[in-house]
């Protein structure tokens, strides 16, 4: 588990996702704009269904990881206030597809940097080399994010989606957290 401090004094936990989270991440999910969820998605969503729930919270971390910030804090009205993943390409194993996603009010804080460079470390650990990623072309936070991450040894825009690759073999990546 690591911990993190916001400019505000609240006290962030971020830790990997358990199966008992799948009400907190639903709760979570209900609390995005839909800008965020087209955002994530790159589609419309409505709702999480009772089968991806259990997918997004049964994680081995090997093959699928996945890490929650929660806050902490005394009195905290929002426990859940992101979440990140990657999941291993089957037929790629040294590629994983990666997806952060943070509560609305709580983006711009360094979450979603600090999601993808732990989750950058588990990949490494894993044995992952590249991660992918996908978001809106004109997602700008997104690419903010991403491009903090790591080296991108790649980026394309196609019909409205840019995709990256993020080689982690940049050791530097955990350096710029």
């Amino acid at each position: 588990m690591q911990t993190l401090h916001l400019a505000s004094g609240q006290v962030i936990h971020m830790r990997p996702i358990r199966t008992d989270d799948a009400w907190h991440l639903n709760e979570g999910f209900r609390a995005l704009s839909k800008e965020s969820i087209y955002n994530r998605f790159l589609f419309a969503k409505k709702n999480l269904t009772a089968n991806e729930l259990a997918y997004l919270t049964h994680c081995d971390q090997r093959n699928h990881c996945a890490f929650v910030l929660a806050d902490v804090t005394p009195g905290a009205e929002r426990r859940g206030l992101g979440v990140g993943r990657w999941i291993r390409d089957p037929e790629q194993p040294d590629t994983a597809e990666i997806g952060v996603v943070v509560l609305d009010e709580f983006q711009g804080h360094g979450l979603g940097t600090a999601l993808i460079s732990r989750l950058a470390q588990a990949a490494q650990e894993a044995g992952i080399r590249y991660l992918r990623a996908a978001s809106l072309a004109e997602n700008r936070a997104g690419e903010a994010v991403l491009s903090k991450a790591g080296m991108i040894r790649e980026s394309r825009v196609s019909e409205g989606v840019r995709e990256w690759l993020i080689d982690l073999g940049d050791s530097a990546i955990f350096e710029r957290s």
